[in-house]
């Protein structure tokens, strides 16, 4: 007799060849008449569905649907519309949709937003942390500040530390203390540390002895100037 269950699986039926593709030869359907009713008709089932935890489904479907069409204003039009309307116990669903919202301000070039959002989507979501942190974009000192000003906690800034920090090229020494000051409990840090570590041991470790390291250094400019300092300077603030 659970209705609603039923009519939500029925609509994610008819949503999922427009959201997956088993065959990465094969294109998704891309009818956008299709798309825009299905999200209309989801809009209705979510207003007459009296159940939050499905509630909170159907919005998904329907900002993910919206996403992936490339509707990006509507993509967050939708969650500023719908997610007010969902009283539902904390789920990590709610993560999975914020993440649609970031993926579509960045499409429409609002960087510090989903800059934030990403993060957000980083701390509280452990099964989404990677393609947060793949998608995360800042491209100058102006958007890092902006960001920054968004953060509601020290829980929050220092995840956007982190996150600076896991990105190529970065050294994470000046990071992991930004973090220390903010929390110095946090479990960033573990993390960012031995991947330093792993960094400091491909430069230096076996240098004496590596038969290898002219190449190296000729080529893949192996050890880098001054990493001695900066190995002085890691184990100090370890």
């Amino acid at each position: 007799g659970c209705t609603e269950t039923l009519r939500y699986l029925q609509y994610t039926r008819d949503v999922e060849p427009h959201v997956t593709s088993t065959d990465p030869w094969e294109d998704r359907p891309s009818n956008l008449a299709i798309i825009n009713s299905l999200i209309l008709r989801g809009r209705d089932e979510f207003m007459n569905c009296a159940s939050h935890y499905i509630r909170l489904r159907y919005a998904f479907q329907i900002i993910r649907l919206a996403h992936y069409s490339r509707q990006y204003n509507r993509t967050v039009e939708l969650y500023d519309w719908l997610m007010p309307k969902v009283d539902n116990d904390p789920s990590l669903i709610e993560y999975w949709i914020l993440g649609h919202r970031a993926g579509a301000l960045q499409a429409l070039g609002r960087y510090p937003e989903a800059a934030y959002d990403y993060a957000k989507v980083f701390l509280h979501c452990p099964s989404k942390r990677e393609s947060a942190l793949q998608s995360f974009r800042i491209r100058s000192d102006d958007e890092w500040k902006a960001t920054y000003t968004l953060c509601r906690s020290d829980q929050e800034r220092a995840t956007l530390y982190a996150m600076r920090a896991y990105l190529d090229r970065s050294r994470a020494l000046e990071e992991m203390k930004l973090i220390y000051e903010l929390d110095p409990k946090m479990e960033y840090l573990d993390v960012l540390l031995v991947r330093e570590m792993r960094r400091l041991e491909k430069q230096l470790l076996g240098l004496e002895f590596n038969k290898n390291r002219e190449q190296n250094k000729r080529y893949h400019k192996i050890p880098q100037p001054g990493i001695d300092d900066y190995l002085i300077q890691v184990q100090e603030f370890v």
